[in-house]
């Protein structure tokens, strides 16, 4: 009878791959969370005025060259937790 299990070798190089189901499957699990977390932060911004308004002031410095696009999202973040830690 012949062995139907994957070779060490060949596991480990599919597993460095992410070609491993069980690796494939975690991955995909980490990319669903970083998916809802970006949902929920555009979703945060959307539904706080105050955030909307501020947003639109830093895309225009950002376009203008006021601001670097970094320091602009530094300063969004920063108003999305302001009074809240």
């Amino acid at each position: 009878r012949i062995d139907q299990r994957p070779h060490p070798i060949a596991r480990e190089r599919a597993a460095q791959r992410g070609t491993c189901p069980r690796k494939r499957r975690e991955q995909q699990r980490v990319g669903w969370m970083l998916s809802m977390f970006d949902t929920r932060l555009r979703s945060a911004l959307q539904d706080r005025p105050e955030l909307q308004a501020l947003a639109q002031q830093l895309e225009a410095a950002v376009r203008s060259g006021q601001i670097q696009p970094g320091s602009a999202a530094d300063r969004l973040f920063e108003g999305l937790f302001a009074g809240r830690m």
